[in-house]
């Protein structure tokens, strides 16, 4: 008996080094379908797939990924029109990134939140928030942020009849 504890404890350490790096892959992996099935309309896997993603990360201890998990649940959430559940995932990402010290996720998923605040008809903090977003995505040298906010913004600006200001806006890009 002794031999075969032995042999299990050996099993387990050599089971955390070889699979650890597996599951990982496997939620990243899970979280990046679930945002090619909502690309594809299919929210319902999307989710699913999130979902999963999400539990595997917390299992696993990857606190540092849940913030990615969250801000993609955020998207989903969004896209389905369930405005409450996407800010409360933002919220999460956000949280999550600042706890791990990581600042492209706190300006990623908070380039996220005015989306929401758009569409609950809060076009004073949308427009903050698109303009915070600039800022961050420059500040962190990510363009695809910068570059949607401003379009984001511009198209806000569209919306509330300044076409002028979202010219202006994206003349100065």
């Amino acid at each position: 008996r002794a031999g075969n504890r032995d042999l299990l404890a050996q099993a387990v350490e050599i089971g955390k080094h070889r699979l650890a790096p597996c599951n990982l892959a496997v939620a990243g992996l899970l979280n990046d379908m679930a945002q090619s099935k909502a690309r594809d309309g299919d929210f319902a896997t999307a989710r699913r797939e999130g979902e999963t993603s999400l539990v595997m990360k917390r299992r696993l201890g990857l606190d540092e990924e849940l913030s990615r998990s969250f801000n993609g649940l955020g998207l989903l959430a969004w896209n389905e029109g369930r405005h409450l559940e996407a800010l409360r995932q933002f919220d999460s990402a956000i949280a999550s990134a600042r706890r791990n010290n990581d600042t492209a996720g706190v300006v990623r998923a908070a380039a996220n939140v005015p989306l929401v605040k758009q569409e609950l008809g809060d076009f004073d903090g949308a427009r903050r928030g698109f303009e915070e977003a600039i800022v961050g995505g420059r500040a962190i040298g990510d363009d695809r942020t910068q570059g949607n906010a401003l379009a984001n913004l511009a198209t806000l600006e569209i919306g509330l009849g300044s076409a002028s200001t979202a010219i202006s806006l994206l003349a100065r890009a």
